[in-house]
């Protein structure tokens, strides 16, 4: 996955044949995909979306910008998504028994 702004548009692109591979990695290529797949995927693309936001000011042509830049929307998207589905993931178990 990538992200930018293409004429001005916020614009997240998924490129087929990674999505394939990313697939095959997770051992379904069709529905229904497993957990891990689904939560993957989704902590892909809220990363790719934090990018989007406004406060990103980092130029993607000078790598420690780019780094920084990295840093950051894992880390938002750690602290905020991660350990939302760790926790939900560790209730649900628990329900199971």
């Amino acid at each position: 996955m990538a992200s930018g702004i293409v004429e001005g548009k916020p614009m997240i692109v998924i490129a087929g044949p990674r999505f394939l591979d990313f697939l095959v990695e997770g051992g379904r290529t069709s529905p229904p995909f497993t957990r891990r797949q689904r939560n993957d995927f989704a902590l892909g693309l809220v990363h790719e979306t934090v990018h989007l936001e406004k406060d990103n000011t980092a130029n993607p042509t000078i790598l420690q910008e780019r780094l920084a830049e990295e840093l950051r929307a894992w880390r938002k998207v750690d602290l905020n998504v991660v350990r939302e589905i760790a926790t939900t993931e560790s209730t649900d178990e628990s329900q199971a028994y």
